[in-house]
């Protein structure tokens, strides 16, 4: 009689590529042969267990028992490959001596993502699409990896890296004048100990501007943009590279004024020949009134309250 298909062992799927180990049990002292086909055409071992080779793809084998002579029917064996998983770099990070960075992986297919603090991965730290790393003081190498949680198969490790910037206490100062409402801001900044960008926040750590200053001057004039309404103002300065790091600060304020108004202008009546006399009033009172014998203003006959 035909003996019965020989029966197989379920093949654990293979991540990315490799070979497989296939083993299959028949009656005693049958003879078990492993085919590439299903047709039997291409015998490609005799034994109980078969070592394919490489496979990147999923494959099917074929096995059956002989015995007294007579084959069975195939049993199919599949060894199926599943997909590395990948995902895109993740970008460097620049920080600041003493801060954390913080890494985001751009995950579209939901893998687990590794992050680990050795090449090799042994050290893990974190899993996640973001990390957030400790307090870093020096240059620090990461590495990540993503996991399929379907199939388990493990990504290639990459590495990213931190570049840490040292903190510089350097002394800036800067100064400004009164400034009337909507006006460009005009400040002086200086360093003895510095040349460079800097750059200048507003107290909601708005950046407002970024100057190159020269430590060698006794100054740089930076624009900062007017404001609308009257008052006064606090800004900071920092030290810049790719990155603003400073143990310290330069903070100063600025006084956003309004605009003085003439209230009132009286003139004489005088005959032809005579001196006439105009008297001007202003808010605030201590405003200086400026005299004009053209409406451009380019000729000033006078100062004071009275012409």
């Amino acid at each position: 009689p035909i003996p019965a298909a020989p029966t197989a062992d379920v093949v654990e799927p293979i991540c990315g590529s490799g070979s497989a180990s296939l083993s299959a049990q028949g009656d005693a002292n049958a003879i078990i042969t492993w085919y590439a086909d299903g047709a039997m055409t291409n015998a490609l071992h005799i034994g109980s267990s078969y070592i394919t080779p490489i496979l990147t793809a999923n494959t099917s084998y074929y096995v059956t028992q002989e015995l007294n002579g007579c084959e069975s029917a195939v049993t199919e064996v599949e060894v199926e490959i599943n997909e590395l998983p990948t995902i895109d770099p993740v970008d460097p990070q620049q920080v600041c001596s003493g801060s954390t960075a913080i890494f985001e992986a751009d995950n579209p297919n939901g893998y687990d993502i590794e992050w680990y603090s050795d090449p090799a991965g042994l050290d893990l730290w974190q899993i996640g699409d973001e990390f957030e790393t400790p307090v870093l003081t020096q240059y620090t190498a990461w590495y990540y990896r993503a996991v399929d949680p379907i199939t388990g198969c493990e990504g290639e490790i990459q590495s990213t890296w931190a570049d840490v910037v040292s903190n510089k206490d350097i002394t800036i100062t800067a100064t400004s004048k009164p400034t009337c409402v909507d006006e460009d801001i005009v400040v002086n900044v200086a360093s003895y100990d510095f040349s460079g960008l800097v750059g200048i926040f507003d107290y909601d750590g708005n950046l407002v501007a970024v100057e190159d200053i020269n430590g060698t001057t006794g100054g740089t004039q930076v624009i900062l943009p007017g404001l609308p309404v009257a008052g006064v103002y606090s800004y900071y300065v920092l030290e810049a590279g790719d990155i603003f790091c400073a143990t310290s600060s330069s903070t100063f304020t600025v006084e956003v004024v309004d605009r003085p108004v003439i209230d009132n202008v009286v003139g004489d009546e005088i005959c032809i020949g005579e001196v006439a006399q105009i008297t001007a009033t202003a808010t605030p009172a201590n405003a200086i009134i400026t005299w004009y014998s053209d409406a451009t203003l380019a000729n000033a006959v006078g100062t004071g309250n009275t012409l």
